[in-house]
């Protein structure tokens, strides 16, 4: 089964959705008889395929599942980082729990201070970046992902996703020349490297720009 969920995060992040979704069936099947690592690593990256598809109740049902299967005692640090991933997952969807969100952070950020590395802190400021710019404060998002980005922590790909928030929360400051800019960046950097859907939120991001005052 790792190899399968293996199979579902990359085809995910290159935008190959109807093939990650494929296999999710099978996946949770398997997971019913799986060890409790694996049942929770199959309901965690099923729920990133179904909130991208659209699909957001049962996305947000299948992290639920994650979460109550998750043992701190077990796995401090995959109990945080699962936190981050659920705060981050909501973030995608319409009208996004803000209560919910902040308590995943808080209990991240929690246990993190025990057990977490630089690379997990630079994770959660990144996350608390949009948490900002969702709840309208773009000055805010951008001193944080600013600072989540500079660490040189974050993974590739985290770096470009939180290089196209400071693009957002510059295109909101009204700067929308240098957020544009930024965006830019990050649709050829993620089409290079074959993260199509990430591509497709920069090239989006662009053509919002049309609809933001312009730079004052």
């Amino acid at each position: 089964m790792s190899v399968r969920l293996a199979l579902i995060a990359a085809e995910t992040e290159a935008g190959l959705l109807a093939q990650a979704a494929a296999r999710i069936l099978d996946v949770l099947h398997l997971a019913a008889d799986a060890p409790s690592e694996l049942t929770v690593q199959a309901y965690w990256t099923c729920s990133g395929v179904r909130i991208r598809q659209g699909l957001f109740q049962e996305g947000r049902k299948l992290i639920a599942h994650a979460l109550s299967a998750m043992d701190s005692r077990r796995d401090l640090l995959g109990w945080a980082r699962l936190r981050l991933a659920a705060a981050s997952l909501e973030l995608r969807c319409p009208e996004p729990s803000s209560p919910e969100i902040h308590s995943r952070l808080q209990e991240a950020a929690e246990a993190l201070r025990h057990v977490g590395d630089p690379i997990h802190h630079a994770e959660l400021t990144a996350v608390a970046a949009r948490v900002h710019l969702v709840e309208g404060r773009p000055a805010d998002a951008l001193t944080q992902a600013a600072a989540a980005e500079d660490t040189g922590l974050l993974t590739f790909h985290d770096r470009l996703r939180t290089r196209l928030l400071r693009a957002e929360a510059t295109m909101r400051l009204g700067r929308n020349q240098e957020g544009v800019r930024l965006a830019q960046s990050v649709a050829g950097e993620s089409e290079g490297a074959g993260y199509l859907d990430l591509a497709a939120e920069a090239w989006k991001a662009v053509a919002m720009s049309r609809e933001l005052p312009p730079t004052v």
